[in-house]
């Protein structure tokens, strides 16, 4: 008999298909069998699946199953799962086909308990329906053919049945529920519902109920639901009803006849107290809370469609649950579990389906967009014509190709929408554009509108967009090119990638116009710029084939472009282009549309979603499907924004609004767990069961590690982000989107790794999940083995303090010994010292009374002693610096013969005597040196030095040699006198001869010479311009013009070519007629290419200079050979515009500013390279610059700056020159010459003048 307090309609009337999106998970997900029983979520997050073949526990990314394993007492008892409860203590309870378990969630393993009057192998076939706890902690368990009540604290079940008698039962196939109320266990059965009452401890039936042609309740009870702790609702094999356990009745809402059976398997409700309901075959069911005293047609039905893979997964639904984030988790017979997400969507989805809410356009293939008003959206579709859809009535105009006239446009492809100043709308289509005529209420082509128009130039065109900017000129973007429509002058014209290149290419997808007036145009290629004032196109921004489609100017005035390679950001101000790509976490790189909100983040459609782009902090927030999306990609230009910020996206599957302002972030928080660690050793992986707060313990061969860990919030969780920290070893938080971590070659210590982690919404969780690992050391690096080296090393110590307390002793013996030995000897020296002391302090005596000077040295030459004789006749006499007690011999300088004699003396180890001869103040002095060495035990170790004056022996033998050598010369010469005269006589009248001839012959070679150089120096005269030149040209000015010799190596050089006026200063290689004949080559080319050639570019004619230079010397720059040269600073000046170029070869040019713009010498640089081949042969650099009036200029060869002199016989360097310079700009430029030779003079004094010097100097 059939008891229906509800009764739900099916078969006959119509499914409805929900925008609800339903996520499939089954085997290939990791679930271990596809018909699911029950799902729990426990008080940690995880949520627990039991199926026919297996337990499941799911972290949101893995399942890890749970089975029977033959001969191990520590599994599961059975796979089939019918019940999974948590007690208040956090402990698991599964039910099973053949007996009750619960989970050791600390060990990982399964207890198993059998029941009162039962043996094991009994309780094994028992099958366990329900679990629940009562108030006093107890467990009571539905079975077979009885309850059970578990006592927590004697360990023991108790039996409970119906009037003495079995409870009727079979053994089912699905669960049999029990619940617990204040005062009541309610269980159901195959043949109805019971109450056992805790205080009378007895069962009753629930026999009769108050309901209209219904009897009895004898039908299965299949699932219970408690809702406000006084409404039972009540699933059955023929409907659903609800009991009020205060009232004792039964309330009946909907009496609608039914056409077909309806088996209830599970009953939930969510937390807005809509009723869900679980079938046998029939699908998922929603009952809205008002719909419970409301009519039938507000109820929901989900079922399951092969054309909808978002539609639940099978129509048989097993068990029902919400979780802690409000989303609905259904296990289905077959079809795996599926997932829910019943919280708010983030965006309004429109569409044409069977939806509850569906509206009825031509397609939900979206092709544009426009919001005429609050209420009023124009949808352009692909194909399917025009729709006007009304927000506020639902209803819906259509247009189309196929339409009468008055509804008729020329092309179902509607691209674009837009409305003029005017109020006209204008569409676009892939065959021209059609003009809405407001008088005449229907669209007509626009050749019709405006005869003006022909009707063949949009004739099978493409309009991607339709822009009108501020001067009311129409811009039609086009796949043919670019039009300009004036309306009010009657003219149309194209513009086209041929006649304007720049224009980058014909497909053209967007215009905009800054706020200068100037139109950006986005193309096939890029982005381009037009001056509509100028016609001119520019490219701003080029990439073959990169599709620039939407093309945005954001409220601080930067340009913002989707590509089909990312987002493109363009700076007007510094023409900077930055692009963000997937890599940035772009959702996907193919942009379609894009728009700003009041917070000045941009929003994007693209082909993998909805992105959201900060750009204050540039990042990205992704949207999808789960979030409401009407599908994952979006469609080009597709989107519209209105004037109160409400945004617009169309794709291929209908249409999303959002206001961005109320997007909402997912406010739970996830709980953090770790659930795996795995080890690998020898390349075995070992998995170690860890739970909350657990210590680890490897061994330091366990040299890498795996943890995984999860958040338990399950909106989106491959979205959820983590940070961890295995503190002790990271020094900083790290932050991954993967779950697992792994560590390798981690040194022995103690370590705890913390990790904590946010929602799909960056929502985070303040708190983190710990745990503590400790890496075990070797053996030989245990504190056992460190203490047993410290007590090691304490016995060595030891040891060795023992064995040196012997050694102290018997040593100790051995000196008392060896000092009472010692000790006469002291003694007995002590008495031959005194005596020597006598005989020293006679010694000293004598020494510091003798006439002659004595020195004693140590081996190395230091002084030990020195007698006041050797300064008297060093230091006062002979006038030479007297090294004092303990200096050294090497300070004197090696040229005395002290040195030489010294080394000898010790070599030889015999005395030496050796004589000086000085000279003081035109008086010579003999100095007799003995040096003697001290010799002891056959080593010399000191070395004594008398120096005896032996002067006056000296002179008086000198007296003598001197005597007898004038005796014997003058008998000499008497001899030879006479022959003597008669030669010289003779000779002297030869050479005379010869001396004339010579002279005659050197006179004439110097004349000849002398006469070359003047020659050579009057060329070079005629080459150099006169100094009265330049003045004609600078009044102000001077030439410093000194040769070395006659003729000089440098040269200047100054010429006027129409309005430049060329000036030159050179310094070629050598010196003299060398280096004259140089200057004169140089300037003859000069001359030819200045004059002649009209070339006034100082780098040109450096380069053209260099290579005239190379061909007439015939340099080829081979190794030896000679590379002559010029050095050379060149200045072009322009007088009209004040304009002076430079070039220079290895020498620079000095600028110093006049008063009114004095900002100090302004230096440019030359090249280092000569004007002649050189290992570097680059062009010349032309320096240009601007120069004003009363402007000093220098060019300036070496010479001055090399010249040698001053105190420290120094060059005069660029450095002082500059300052020189800065010192004398007051003065006018002849007085700066005065100045510039004074000081040559002074500083070169009596040296040679080192080099040619050339400083010219003009004013303008």
């Amino acid at each position: 008999m059939r008891f229906y307090a509800i009764i739900i309609f099916f078969l006959l009337s119509k499914t409805i298909y929900s925008q609800y999106y339903f996520e499939h998970y089954n085997i290939a997900e990791g679930l271990s069998q596809s018909i699911v029983y029950c799902i729990l979520q426990d008080s940690k997050g995880f949520i627990w699946i039991g199926t026919q073949d297996g337990l499941n526990k799911y972290d949101g990314l893995n399942f890890h199953n749970y089975s029977n394993v033959a001969d191990d007492t520590c599994s599961i008892s059975n796979n089939w799962i019918y019940s999974i409860f948590e007690d208040s203590k956090g402990d698991i309870w599964i039910g099973t086909r053949r007996g009750l378990n619960k989970y050791d969630s600390k060990t990982g393993c399964f207890q198993r308990f059998y029941m009162t009057g039962m043996d094991e192998q009994s309780s094994k076939s028992n099958a366990i329906y329900g679990i629940c706890e009562d108030n006093d902690g107890d467990l009571w368990i539905n079975s077979t053919q009885y309850i059970y009540k578990y006592n927590y604290k004697k360990f023991s079940f108790k039996r409970y049945c119906y009037n003495n008698e079995r409870i009727k039962s079979i053994l089912a196939y699905n669960s049999l529920p029990i619940i617990n109320t204040k005062d009541d266990i309610w269980f159901g059965s195959d043949n109805g519902l019971y109450c056992f009452n805790k205080k009378s401890k007895s069962i009753s039936r629930i026999e009769q109920i108050n309901i209209q042609n219904i009897k009895s309740f004898d039908n299965q009870v299949n699932s219970l639901f408690l809702s406000n702790n006084e409404n039972l609702w009540i699933g059955t094999d023929d409907g659903i009803c609800c009991y009020n356990i205060k009232n004792k009745n039964f309330k009946q809402y909907l009496n609608i006849k039914i056409a077909g059976q309806l088996n209830v398997l599970s009953l939930c409700m969510d937390k807005k107290n809509n009723l869900w309901v679980g079938t046998e075959g029939k699908g998922l069911i929603k009952i809205p809370s008002e719909s419970f005293i409301s009519k039938q047609e507000e109820i929901e039905v989900f079922q399951y469609n092969t054309n909808i893979p978002a539609s639940i997964s099978e129509n048989t639904i097993n068990s029902l649950m919400f979780d802690k984030s409000d989303i609905l988790w259904a296990g289905t017979n077959g079809g795996g579990i599926n997932k829910c997400d019943l919280k708010p969507k983030k965006f309004v989805l429109y569409r044409n389906s069977q939806v509850s809410n569906p509206i009825n356009i031509s397609s939900n293939d979206i092709a544009s967009l426009f919001l005429e008003n609050k209420n009023i959206l124009w949808i352009g579709t692909w194909g399917n014509g025009l729709n006007v859809y009304n927000r506020a009535t639902g209803e819906v105009k259509f247009y189309s190709s196929k339409c009468p006239s008055n509804f008729k446009i020329s092309n179902d492809y509607v691209h674009e929408i837009e409305r003029m100043k005017d109020g006209s709308y204008w569409i676009g289509t892939r065959d021209g554009i059609d003009i809405f005529n407001i008088s005449k209420n229907k669209f007509e082509p626009i050749y019709e509108y405006y005869s003006f128009i022909n009707n063949a130039i949009f004739k099978n065109v493409r309009i991607y967009d339709i822009f009108e900017d501020n001067d009311e000129l129409v811009w039609i973007a086009s796949n043919k090119g670019l039009y300009k429509i004036d309306r009010y002058n009657e003219s149309i014209k194209g513009y086209f990638s041929a006649f304007y290149p720049n224009l980058g290419h014909n497909l053209i997808y967007s215009i905009e116009e800054d706020k200068s007036g100037f139109l950006l145009i986005g193309t096939e290629n890029g982005v381009s710029k037009f001056d509509k004032k100028n016609d001119f196109f520019e490219k701003i921004f080029f990439e073959e084939n990169c599709s620039s489609r939407k093309l945005f100017i954001d409220s601080e005035g930067i340009l913002w472009f989707g590509v089909n390679s990312g987002l493109i950001k363009y700076n007007f101000n510094d023409k900077k282009i930055k692009k963000f790509t997937t890599k940035n976490g772009l959702a996907n790189n193919m942009i379609y549309c894009l728009f700003e909100d009041n917070k000045k983040q941009l929003w994007l459609s693209t082909n993998r979603g909805i992105s959201c782009f900060n750009k204050i902090n540039p990042s990205f927030k992704n949207y999808d499907i789960k979030d409401g999306l009407q599908g994952m990609e979006f469609n080009i230009n597709a989107g519209c924004k209105s004037t109160n910020g409400e945004i617009f996206f169309g794709g291929i599957k209908g249409i999303n609004s959002f206001y961005p302002d109320s997007i909402f972030d997912n406010p739970n928080i996830p709980q953090i767990v770790i659930n795996t660690f795995e080890v690998l050793n020898d390349n075995i992986i070992r998995e170690i069961y860890i739970n909350e707060n657990s210590t680890i313990e490897l061994s330091y061969l366990d040299y890498i590690f795996t943890i995984g860990f999860a958040g338990l919030e399950f909106t989106e969780p491959h979205k959820n982000k983590y940070k961890y920290m295995l503190e002790g070893f990271n020094k900083s938080w790290i932050t991954t989107q993967s779950n697992k971590v792994t560590f390798t070659n981690i040194p022995p210590d103690e370590y705890y790794f913390k990790v904590t982690g946010s929602n799909n919404d960056n929502i985070w969780n303040k708190n983190y999940a710990t745990i503590k690992i400790i890496i075990k050391p070797p053996w030989h690096k245990t504190i056992w083995a460190y203490i047993g080296y410290f007590l090691l090393i304490i016995i060595s110590i030891y040891s060795y303090i023992k064995f040196r307390e012997k050694k102290l002793k018997r040593d100790k013996l051995l000196l008392e010994k060896t000092i009472e030995e010692r000790t006469i000897e002291i003694n007995n020296n002590a008495k031959k010292l005194e005596q020597s002391n006598k005989e020293l302090d006679k010694l000293s005596l004598a020494v510091n009374e003798s006439a002659n000077a004595i020195t004693v040295y140590d081996i190395d030459g230091t002084i030990e002693f020195r007698n006041k004789a050797f300064t008297h006749l060093y230091g006062e006499i002979l006038n030479e610096v007297v090294l004092m007690c303990g200096e050294n011999l090497s300070l004197l300088d090696p040229s005395f013969e002290v040195h030489k004699h010294f080394r000898s003396c010790v070599e030889s180890k015999q005395p030496i005597i050796y004589t000086q001869k000085k000279s003081i103040e035109n008086a010579d002095y003999w100095i007799q040196t003995t040096l003697t060495p001290v010799i002891s035990n056959g080593i010399v170790n000191r070395m004594v030095a008398i120096d005896t004056d032996i002067t006056k022996i000296k002179l008086a033998e000198e007296k003598i040699k001197i005597q007898n050598e004038k005796l014997e010369i003058e008998k000499q010469r008497a001899k030879d006198r006479n022959k003597k005269l008669f030669d010289i006589s003779m000779l002297a009248h030869k050479e005379k001869e010869k001396v004339l001839m010579m002279s005659k012959v050197v006179e004439e070679k110097n004349k000849h010479i002398s006469d070359s150089i003047n020659y050579a120096l009057k060329i070079q005269e005629a080459l150099i311009p006169n100094v009265k030149v330049v003045k004609s040209y600078f009044n102000d000015s001077f030439v410093l013009f000194k040769p070395r010799d006659v003729v000089s190596g440098d040269f200047y050089w100054i010429a006027k070519v129409e309005k430049q006026l060329v000036i030159t200063v050179a310094d070629c290689t050598g010196h003299g007629v060398p280096g004259a004949f140089m200057s004169m080559l140089g300037m003859s080319i000069l001359k030819e290419k200045v004059i002649n050639e009209y070339i006034t570019m100082p780098s040109l004619i450096l380069k053209r200079l260099r290579k005239e230079i190379i061909n007439v010397l015939h340099q080829t720059g081979t190794v030896g050979e000679q590379v002559d040269g010029m050095d050379m600073v060149l200045c072009s000046i322009n007088y009209d515009d004040l304009t002076l170029q430079y070039a220079g070869a290895n020498n620079p040019l000095y600028i110093f500013p006049n008063e009114t713009n004095l900002s100090g010498l302004v230096e440019i640089k030359p090249d280092k390279m000569p004007i002649a081949i050189h290992q570097v042969m680059s062009s010349f650099t032309n320096h240009e610059t601007k120069i004003n009036k009363g402007d000093a200029i220098y060019l300036f060869s070496d010479g001055y700056l090399d010249q040698f002199g001053g105190d420290k016989d120094k060059k005069i360097t660029s450095k002082r020159f500059k300052i020189l310079l800065s010192e004398i700009q007051t003065l006018a430029m002849e007085e700066q010459k005065t100045a510039l030779e004074k000081f040559l003079f002074s500083w070169k004094e009596d040296n040679e003048q080192t080099d040619d010097i050339t400083v010219l100097g003009i004013k303008l």
